[in-house]
């Protein structure tokens, strides 16, 4: 088999891509009531009320959702279901293009409608990812397990620039976010402890030498600004899918990051011609037949690629070019990114450097308060961190980005608080801990703790894995209607 061949990655990258889908969708179906639905944190129906009422019939193409044509409980969490069920269809190679198109068409949807809850780099990643999938996926209706498509050479090149976009964007933004914690290399003696979900490895990391965090964050720039160059040069690619796929392992080995490094490692896949995949092929249970890629592509696949290269072109270079350039190009931005099939990344550009963590307490008479514990953020001091990637409780992480605003600014903790008084039955099971199961207390209130990691002395003896202090009050004292 010539080394230049890529219809084996083609098949694998197709498979795991549905499972990505797969963990994704159900993720989110767990979660929907909860966080959308009418006794939910921020219900779906309302925002796109509210939305209609100022774009009228722009409301389409603004804010494009399937749920403008349906938005009541059991609608959400069935189309949360149908994109798994859909997922799992394109992994077993039935009507792929299509089940991937359904896929995207109902990912997007949740993303345009979830708001807070939807905001995720990795959100928008997966979106951009799998509409690159259509131009991979085989378009017929019938099963499709056993034969692996060649993609065009064009196809291939835009997932080179989206990990190219991806992993150099993510160096670019920390240097030019002047934070000083990247600079001086010591934005790793923060980062096991701030992170939004740590995991029981993140307290031993964070244990770890001085020296050590800053041979991290060394080797950090040089896989995010450097190795993405490799990517240019065919026989240097499975050294950059190395160290792209390491940093990522690392990462998710020692965080709960969803399934952004899942999805990043898959994207690797792009990088290593088929050789490579010989000896697993010849594991697998039936032999794969092959389909070469057509020499010259159709005008449109070849118009469709151009366009999405240059916008990835663009989201490198954004920052190196004039206002009245970028002012120019905003009417077409705003297209593709309402769509979400090309759009700008950068994590972890600033170091945030305390742990400010919100606690929920209730009181029947105003004196006696007693604390609720949700089941994934810290809380109880005696409790684990959890591992839970790659599912993502998303009430949980965007806590952890109130914490470091107001309660005025959060319209959505302001809404939980008002379904804690209900005792929602589709909120409440976001806690690990009710004291007022029964009934709900008459007074609300939500403050404010610097948390911080004990040794691990203290937590291999006294299963302490948390130390707090108090910082003060986040909301005022709430009193049920």
């Amino acid at each position: 088999m010539m080394a230049t061949s890529y219809a084996l990655s083609a098949w694998f990258f197709t498979r795991m891509i549905a499972l990505i889908y797969c963990v994704a969708f159900v993720s989110v179906a767990v979660q929907a009531k909860g966080l959308w639905g009418s006794r939910g944190v921020l219900p779906i129906s309302s925002y796109l009320e509210a939305v209609e009422m100022q774009t009228g019939a722009s409301r389409f193409w603004q804010l494009p959702s399937l749920f403008w044509f349906g938005s009541d409980d059991s609608y959400i969490a069935g189309a949360a279901w149908l994109g798994a069920a859909c997922a799992l269809l394109a992994f077993c190679g039935i009507a792929q293009g299509w089940m991937f198109l359904f896929c995207f068409a109902l990912y997007l949807s949740f993303v345009t409608a979830g708001q807070d809850f939807m905001s995720f780099q990795w959100d928008a990643l997966l979106l951009e990812v799998g509409f690159l999938t259509l131009f991979v996926a085989p378009w017929t209706f019938g099963f499709d397990l056993f034969t692996a498509h060649e993609p065009h050479w064009s196809v291939r090149a835009l997932f080179y620039l989206v990990l190219f976009k991806l992993m150099f964007l993510s160096g670019v933004v920390k240097l030019l976010s002047g934070d000083v914690a990247w600079r001086d290399l010591t934005a790793m003696n923060f980062h096991y402890w701030t992170q939004p979900l740590p995991n029981p490895i993140s307290p031993f990391m964070h244990a770890l030498p001085e020296w050590f965090h800053k041979a991290e964050t060394a080797m950090t720039f040089v896989v995010e600004l450097a190795l993405p160059f490799l990517i240019l040069f065919p026989r240097t690619r499975v050294l950059a899918a190395i160290g792209f796929a390491g940093l990522s392992l690392l990462i998710f080995a020692t965080g709960n990051y969803t399934f952004f490094n899942l999805l990043t490692i898959i994207l690797c896949i792009w990088l290593i011609p088929d050789h490579w995949f010989e000896p697993l092929t010849d594991a697998l249970p039936f032999r794969l037949g092959e389909t070469p890629a057509t020499m010259f592509a159709h005008p449109a696949l070849i118009g469709a690629t151009t366009v999405l290269a240059l916008f990835s072109v663009y989201w490198c270079t954004r920052f190196w070019i004039s206002e009245r350039v970028n002012a120019a190009l905003w009417p077409a931005v705003k297209i593709v990114q309402a769509l979400h099939i090309s759009n700008p990344y950068g994590l972890f550009a600033t170091m945030t450097k305390s742990r400010p963590e919100i606690i929920f307490e209730g009181s029947n008479d105003g004196n006696e308060w007693k604390e609720y514990d949700l089941i994934y953020k810290p809380g109880n001091l005696y409790h684990s961190p959890p591992v839970v990637a790659p599912h993502q409780p998303r009430l949980d992480w965007q806590l952890w980005f109130a914490a470091l605003g107001r309660f005025r600014d959060n319209f959505w903790v302001q809404n939980l608080m008002v379904r804690m008084f209900e005792n929602s039955p589709d909120v409440m099971p976001f806690f690990s801990l009710n004291p007022f199961e029964e009934k709900p207390p008459k007074f609300l209130r939500a403050r404010l703790y610097n948390y911080t990691f004990t040794t691990p002395a203290e937590i291999t003896g006294e299963g302490k894995w948390w130390k707090r202090e108090l910082l003060g009050e986040y909301s005022p004292v709430l009193k049920r209607p």
